[in-house]
């Protein structure tokens, strides 16, 4: 019932711009009102011509036989028709365009992904310290002591995860590549490995095989070029935490200025509950935040209040459990024996 008077109203609308548009384009004729020497008006009927100056650039351009018009405006002739919208090739040729620009847009959003995650990151970020912001603008602080204030305690902690995580990191690293050979003796006495290398001959392959990777140029470049890739990686991973805290830093300090710029597009007939949703939706996803960051805070706490605790009654029952290990065994290890079916099969 709707449709019917709403294409009718839109055919008449395209009607009269077609006819407002033919009305214009008609070529009107003005008869033009020639100047005499003396200065004074000479009427249309009247014999007398005017005059036009030698080396009149206007003059010189309009065709021939054609006057000056009295506006100074310029008679560029009757337009053409206008292009019809519902040919087959102007409908492809703006469909194609279109589906080009999307294309363009859509690998333009493709080569900026880690700049948008960044970007992301900090404004999830910002959600979850605003509160804390916010709470101390209740207390009578302005806000650039209140954002001052939290961001030195987000430094804060993460100076302190970092060395809280860092130095374990790399004393487990250390002892890894110090033991790592031990490791490897330790390997290859087992009883097992040797004998299925008795049977097999894996070792030999395994030196033989690693001998020709070492003198292989391009697994040698691939091997420095992945190092490589690595300390690349650890940079960059380091300079986007580095931007991700000064987006932040300024996310929270200009959020109420974007918030009312953002809510200055919404029309006035929607926009007090579109602040109404919004202000919720950001005090919940902060809220959110926070509690997921206590919740990792008192877990950390719990395990390593109990882990020194758990690893003190674990060692005060070690040395009975060694006992009896040692006693089963005179090696103080257990040794793999084959059974005696498997090796006469073999």
């Amino acid at each position: 019932m709707l449709r019917q008077p709403l294409l009718k109203r839109w055919s008449d609308f395209r009607q009269r711009q077609r006819e407002v548009l033919r009305a214009s384009n008609a070529p009107t004729l003005i008869a033009p009102t020639p100047i005499a020497t003396d200065g004074r008006a000479t009427p249309v009927g009247s014999t007398e011509t005017a005059e036009q100056p030698e080396g009149d650039p206007l003059m010189d351009v309009l065709p021939l036989g054609a006057q000056q018009p009295p506006t100074g405006r310029r008679d560029y002739g009757t337009a053409g028709r206008p292009l019809n919208r519902q040919s087959p090739f102007y409908v492809g040729f703006v469909g194609a365009f279109g589906v080009l620009v999307a294309y363009g847009l859509f690998r333009a959003l493709g080569q900026l992904t880690q700049v948008i995650t960044l970007l992301i990151v900090a404004f999830f970020m910002t959600l979850a310290l605003n509160p804390l912001v916010e709470a101390l603008n209740r207390r009578g602080l302005r806000r650039p002591i209140s954002v001052t204030i939290v961001f030195v305690g987000l430094v804060a902690v993460f100076t302190a995860l970092g060395f809280v995580v860092v130095p374990p990191v790399a004393q487990q690293g250390g002892l890894l590549a110090d033991n790592a050979p031990r490791y490897l003796d330790n390997l290859l006495a087992n009883q097992f490995v040797q004998n299925f290398d008795s049977h097999f001959h894996v070792l030999d392959k395994l030196r033989v095989e690693l001998e020709k990777m070492v003198t292989d140029g391009n697994f040698m470049s691939g091997f420095f070029g992945g190092v490589l890739g690595a300390g690349k990686a650890l940079a960059s991973g380091f300079f986007g935490f580095l931007t991700v805290l000064v987006l932040t830093l300024y996310f929270l300090s200009s959020l109420p200025r974007v918030k009312d710029a953002a809510y200055g597009m919404v029309p006035s007939s929607r926009r007090p509950r579109f602040i109404s949703l919004s202000e919720e939706i950001m005090r919940r996803v902060g809220s959110y935040a926070i509690g997921q960051v206590a919740v990792a805070t008192i877990r950390r706490m719990r395990h390593t209040a109990w882990c020194p605790a758990l690893a003190g009654r674990a060692s005060s029952r070690c040395p009975r459990r060694s006992c009896a290990a040692s006693a089963a065994t005179p090696s103080g290890r257990s040794r793999w024996r084959p059974s005696t079916r498997s090796a006469a099969g073999s």
